[in-house]
């Protein structure tokens, strides 16, 4: 239906408009925008489970291997060389020496202690 406004032109009343159809730029961006933060949440709160489990086998490695060098120490009044075999060719340790897990560096020997290269003592 159309009307006539004061000066005489014609426009369309609410009647006659458009259905609206879509989604408007704004409401597309605050969409993306709430979607983003919900996967950032997720996703970090699925990652420190699994950082936790790395660092606790690299905290239980350590440990065992840690055992090794007290007793060889105990036996041989001495620190063995960590990054050598010298824990598997005298009875020590069976098999290879573990790596950290989180990024498989070798661990080493300071001062008795066994030490990873990443997450310390």
């Amino acid at each position: 239906m159309r009307n006539r406004d004061s000066g005489g032109n014609s426009c369309l009343s609410s009647e006659d408009a458009l259905p609206r159809v879509g989604m408007t730029l704004l409401e597309i961006i605050l969409a993306l925008t709430i979607s983003a933060v919900v996967a950032v949440i997720t996703l970090s709160a699925l990652r420190r489970p699994t950082e936790s489990a790395t660092e606790g086998a690299c905290t239980a490695n350590r440990a065992m291997i840690q055992i090794a060098v007290d007793r060889f120490h105990h036996d041989q009044e001495r620190y063995p060389q960590i990054s050598t075999t010298e824990l598997t060719t005298e009875g020590y340790w069976t098999g290879d020496l573990p790596s950290c897990p989180t990024r498989q560096q070798q661990y080493f020997l300071r001062s008795g202690t066994v030490v990873c290269p990443l997450h310390g003592s």
